[in-house]
């Protein structure tokens, strides 16, 4: 069954935020949502309206893509369906709800591993926006809530928790939140006030720089440490070292001369000395 969205947004309004984007909504859709009619989830459509309009719409702008969450995870539209303001708004008008329990935990997964895949339209190279809107606290895969939320941000990809009602559960989603929390969780008592959280979920995430991913520091790391060391003995040698060298052999060359000519002297010393012993001794003779 479908369910009309009555707000109008404005598709002429000037975009608050001209960026290259990559913007999936994870919107709750439980049973939780329509307790008593469908006022809350025409405000939810509303406010995921607000949310797109205030990006600037485009192949070289903004993207946007909307997935809808239960206790089984439904595709609104993906980032590359739509390349305009006019027809994102209609797409988000026409959503309807399925009902159900609450699994994060899947919502965070499929995002992670569809929403934002190269296949569906994510671009390299531009900043991942994930913006969860939840009322309640998960009913199903519990304890992977936070690990796949611990996975998703380690993926490059930044999500903005918005929690409405007192029924949510404040510690969990502050911790699927990326850091630092203050800009990254916020909290709401009814519907009628998430219209009131557009303009700071517009301003951090416009300010949103391209975050690394954990795969690839570790190859990073991993080519800086294998690097093949280079080879040391087939440098020629330097030319410091080739003077030291020279410079020594120059100096056992002339020491051993200077040590042989002092040799010579000496012998012939030695010589002079026993010949004028000689001619003294005959010189004493002749006085006998």
């Amino acid at each position: 069954m479908q369910f009309v969205f009555v707000k109008c947004v404005s598709e002429s309004a000037v975009a608050a935020c001209r960026r290259s984007l990559d913007i999936v909504l994870v919107l709750d859709q439980s049973t939780s949502i329509v307790p008593r009619g469908y006022d809350n989830w025409y405000r939810l459509l509303g406010f995921a309206a607000d949310l797109a309009a205030s990006f600037e719409i485009g192949p070289s702008g903004a993207q946007i893509g909307v997935l809808k969450f239960s206790d089984v995870v439904d595709v609104g539209f993906y980032l590359d369906d739509y390349v305009s303001r006019a027809a994102v708004l209609a797409a988000i008008r026409r959503l309807d709800i399925l009902g159900g329990d609450t699994n994060i935990a899947a919502a965070l997964r499929q995002a992670r591993e569809e929403m934002f895949s190269p296949r569906r339209g994510a671009r390299p190279g531009v900043p991942r926006i994930l913006f969860l809107v939840t009322d309640g606290a998960p009913t199903r895969e519990e304890r992977q809530t936070v690990p796949e939320a611990t996975v998703t941000d380690a993926a490059g990809i930044e999500i903005f928790a918005v929690g409405v009602t007192a029924r949510v559960n404040r510690r969990v989603l502050r911790q699927i939140a990326s850091e630092p929390k203050q800009r990254h969780a916020y909290f709401v008592e009814t519907f009628d006030q998430l219209p009131s959280v557009v303009p700071s979920l517009v301003n951090a995430s416009c300010a949103a720089v391209l975050r690394s991913t954990a795969s690839t520091t570790t190859t990073t790391t991993t080519t800086t440490t294998t690097t093949t060391p280079a080879p040391t003995t087939t440098q020629p040698p330097s030319k410091l070292v080739q003077y030291t060298v020279a410079t020594a052999v120059g100096y056992y060359f002339y020491l051993f001369i200077y040590l042989f000519s002092d040799c010579n002297t000496i012998e012939k010393k030695k010589h002079n000395e026993k010949q004028s012993l000689g001619t003294d001794r005959q010189t004493v003779s002749s006085y006998v």
